[in-house]
């Protein structure tokens, strides 16, 4: 039997701060898309955000998981959940939202992307088991170049900027290198690195208008954020790991129809109709409002969750259990 691990708070801190940067590349970039350039400071803002993405998988990748149906369930049953309440609103509610309902892997492609490295965690798992050091390394390194080589002429979401379970596998390897063999850097390296690599991924950002979770520059910052919380002091808060362990419900309530929608036309009006101040004191409210309603959605869904559990745990424990037995 599998003893349930205490999640570290330090981690989960930067969990909650991964889905913060997420929520801020939405507002620097969905609700102006029309525009033709970056300034430095939406480039900036893009860049935080990318930049969260990768620090989200990479923690995955720290910790390791396993494949397990009950996790795969709890994801699915995320999404259903969120998209049946947004849904419902489009179609009975009299808020002028467009009729037309659309569900799919671009509008989820975290998630989607999300299960499928799930899906493929055991033989990631394995290949870290069997590989040398120098292996592992060559194996993240290969899977870098070719996820880099596709890149500019994927026409969907097989591996274009970064939108692709290729790329979360990638991050997990590196997520699973960076705890096996630990790198022996300071604090204040890492802090100039992350820094520096922000600004010139903003610079380039705003000169080339390179949007992408694959930038080098990106995945230093990235890497420099998870060492320097896993140097931090160790600790566990109960009510920072609950608020942790609701955030992929607050990711949700952003990206799905209503959602987004609301989100990008409130941000286009706050920048219309207010000065740069007010506008940014704004939007930190608009994210941390998603971040509250989020957390209250998700206690609604973890009660009905765990009903739908009493009558079918039995079924998804013996599948797991038979994963177990197989070694996955």
């Amino acid at each position: 039997m599998e003893t349930k691990v205490q999640r570290e708070s330090n981690f989960e801190v930067l969990r909650i701060i991964s889905i913060v940067l997420i929520l801020i590349v939405h507002a620097a970039y969905k609700p102006f898309q029309d525009f033709g350039s970056y300034s430095v400071w939406r480039a900036f803002a893009c860049t935080l955000g990318m930049t969260g993405v990768n620090i989200f998988v990479l923690i995955t990748g720290w910790f390791g998981t396993k494949l397990r149906i009950s996790k795969l369930f709890g994801l699915i049953y995320q999404v259903v959940f969120i998209s049946a309440i947004s849904f419902s609103i489009i179609l009975f509610g009299n808020f002028g939202f467009d009729k037309h309902i659309r569900f799919n892997t671009i509008l989820y492609w975290f998630i989607v992307c999300y299960i499928g490295l799930i899906i493929f965690t055991p033989i990631l798992n394995a290949a870290v088991k069997a590989l040398t050091r120098k292996g592992l390394l060559s194996t993240i390194i290969i899977i870098y170049v070719v996820v880099t080589a596709f890149d500019p002429f994927s026409p969907g979401l097989t591996f274009r900027h970064g939108n692709s379970t290729l790329w979360f596998m990638e991050l997990y390897l590196l997520g699973r290198y960076l705890r096996l063999y630990p790198i022996e850097i300071s604090k204040k390296t890492l802090l100039l690195t992350a820094f520096l690599s922000l600004v010139l991924n903003s610079l380039i950002m705003t000169r080339y208008r390179i949007l992408s979770e694959i930038n080098p520059a990106l995945i230093l910052t990235a890497v420099s954020f998870l060492l320097l919380t896993a140097k931090s002091r160790q600790f566990y808060c109960s009510s920072i790991n609950s608020i942790a362990s609701s955030v992929t419900m607050v990711y949700l309530l952003n990206d799905c129809q209503v959602g987004v929608t609301v989100y990008k036309s409130t941000i286009r009006n706050f920048y219309e109709t207010h000065d740069i101040l007010s506008f940014i004191g704004l939007t930190i409210l608009l994210i941390l409002l998603y971040f509250i309603i989020g957390i209250a959605i998700d206690q609604i869904r973890k009660f009905t969750f765990a009903i739908i559990l009493k009558f079918s745990s039995r079924y998804i424990k013996s599948i797991d259990n038979m994963l177990k037995g197989y070694g996955l």
